[in-house]
């Protein structure tokens, strides 16, 4: 649907999937894995159908750090940004019972709203 509704307004569009599960603290042995964009929806469907929930010490997951993954893509300048976030659980640092926020969870990211300047704008 997004790619026929660019093609219809004359532009292009392009994906980007970052996968994310958990800081290392919390058993996890990665905590993003972002693929390049790419402008073929069939290879987005296959780096969607890759991917497996797994891991992580506790309830909350690491959603802060994907989502600033992606404010810090590559976007094309004219882009209209769309940002589907895709989770189970809840982020770090909402007090969420059993949750730990990491030692290496940056301060700046433990909310989604600690500072207004990086945020994304959601609608």
């Amino acid at each position: 649907m997004i790619k026929s509704q660019a093609d219809l307004k004359g532009g292009s569009a392009r994906y980007r999937v970052i996968a994310f599960r958990d800081h290392k603290e919390q058993g996890c042995d990665w905590l993003l894995k972002p693929y390049e964009f790419t402008t073929d929806p069939s290879v987005l469907a296959s780096q969607l159908a890759s991917l497996v929930a797994s891991g992580g010490g506790d309830g909350p997951e690491a959603q802060i750090d994907g989502l600033d993954a992606a404010r810090r893509s590559t976007w094309r300048q004219t882009a209209k940004k769309i940002v589907m976030l895709i989770t189970d659980s809840p982020p770090h640092g909402i007090g969420e019972p059993g949750d730990s926020v990491p030692v290496d969870h940056p301060e700046g990211k433990k909310t989604a709203s600690s500072d207004s300047s990086r945020a994304l704008t959601l609608s």
